[in-house]
């Protein structure tokens, strides 16, 4: 698609360094971009990603990570990605699985690739990473391969999303770039995921935020269908507020799930697939503020038609928590449920069964509620839902159910295993990017 460029598409001006797109190229690139694309599973499950479907991933890059014992922050290990790769494999409201954790116990430079291998070994879900750097993703990519058995099979049936993203306020990193290329040349999906920290990295207002957001996004989205057209791409957003009074970056804002929600309903005018970091929160632990922030920020989104949420399991700005993977498994059970609206139908009106029951009957034995029950109602697992009287007998509460619940599975469940030579052949990519990578930084 490159000579359909001309001079007038791309107005660079050397001396403020800055490379403007014309409306049109943007437009014509974006015609080339499908409006939903397939991932698979390692079993061969498919998820299509755009349109009016919903996928659900576990969030990733957190760089510390409640302690299970303690109960106390500690830094990201390669062993948490590992296990809560396993929880997400457990956990039946995820379809996709994201490296939670950024692993401190292994260097910087290699992180990306640790992390991937790691997550790869312990779930048949879908893959979603965000390399840090081209290098990195060239590894991620040939390891997603090996699984797939070839290149070709892996970009006919790709069971791994990446994502880049652009460098608010207004640049295209050339890390980043990298990163996109290495997915578009191998036909690959890839998430252009914007980051903009409101009143910081982008206006204050949230129409502001917007306007550059756009900006941002479709001009990457621009630069994958340069390199592929018809590359199937996802767009969306992560954004944060500064909190004028520490100056730290908040991701629980509810101005933040209007950016999101506003997005989504500008991409599906341009007719893109969609994509937000719906369940990140500012609370450090999973408690009652951290349940409103992810409900707030959850809803809004689905709401308007989001198609991929991620930031589950996050904390913090930067931090991640198994139980709060499995509480947010929780919340998107019931938002799943709200989603599903309410089916009127004769049956479902029940007006005759209403005068068969009369004044002062009930409904709880009759073959009505029986057929309905579970098509009608949604059966949560940790939530408490008894009386006060039962409650002081086992004075439950949350955070110790969802701790319960992360420890059994842990010690029940086992993915599907990979054959041992994919494995084994996943580790020695991993092995090979160590000592070339650590070689040159």
């Amino acid at each position: 698609m490159y000579e359909l460029i001309t001079k007038e598409d791309i107005k660079i001006d050397k001396r403020k360094r800055i490379a403007k797109l014309t409306e049109s190229l943007v437009k014509k690139c974006l015609e080339k971009a499908p409006s939903s694309f397939e991932l698979y599973s390692r079993k061969g499950e498919k998820h299509v990603i755009g349109g009016d479907n919903l996928v659900i991933s576990s969030g990733g890059g957190a760089i510390w990570i409640l302690d299970l014992d303690t109960g106390e922050p500690r830094p990201t290990t390669k062993k948490d990605v590992e296990e809560t790769s396993r929880l997400t494999d457990a956990l039946e409201h995820f379809d996709l699985c994201s490296a939670t954790g950024i692993p401190q116990d292994v260097k910087s430079t290699v992180v990306d690739v640790m992390a991937a291998e790691a997550m790869m070994i312990n779930t048949s879900k879908p893959y979603l990473m965000a390399p840090a750097d081209g290098e990195q993703a060239r590894y991620i990519i040939e390891m997603a391969a090996a699984i797939s058995g070839g290149m070709e099979r892996l970009a006919n049936k790709p069971l791994l999303l990446g994502v880049a993203s652009p460098n608010s306020p207004l640049r295209l990193a050339s890390h980043d770039l990298d990163v996109v290329s290495e997915f578009a040349n191998n036909k690959l999906p890839i998430t252009i995921l914007n980051c903009t920290i409101s009143g910081a990295t982008s206006p204050v207002t949230v129409a502001g935020t917007l306007v550059q957001t756009f900006a941002e996004i479709l001009s990457m989205a621009a630069v994958v269908q340069l390199i592929n057209p018809g590359n199937p791409l996802l767009l969306g957003f992560c954004p944060a507020c500064i909190d004028m009074k520490t100056a730290y970056a908040t991701f629980g804002c509810p101005e933040n799930a209007l950016v999101s929600a506003a997005g989504t309903q500008m991409l599906r005018y341009y007719k893109l697939p969609s994509w937000c970091c719906a369940s990140e929160v500012d609370a450090i632990l999973p408690d009652a503020q951290a349940g409103y922030e992810t409900v707030w920020n959850t809803l809004l989104s689905l709401i308007t038609g989001m198609n991929v949420i991620s930031g589950t399991g996050h904390l913090g700005a930067a931090g991640g928590s198994f139980e709060k993977l499995v509480i947010d498994n929780e919340i998107l059970g019931g938002i799943k449920r709200i989603l599903k609206g309410v089916e009127v139908t004769s049956e479902t009106l029940a007006v005759d069964i209403i005068d068969a029951v009369g004044p002062g009957g009930h409904y709880l034995a009759h073959k009505h509620s029986r057929e309905h029950l579970k098509n009608e109602r949604w059966f949560p697992k940790i939530s408490y839902k008894s009386n006060v009287e039962e409650w002081k007998k086992n004075k439950v509460d949350l955070w110790g159910m969802a701790k319960k619940e992360v420890f059994e599975i842990l010690r029940t469940h086992q993915p599907e295993p990979l054959p041992r030579d994919i494995e084994e052949k996943i580790k020695s990519i991993a092995k090979k990017a160590e000592r070339s990578i650590l070689s040159t930084s």
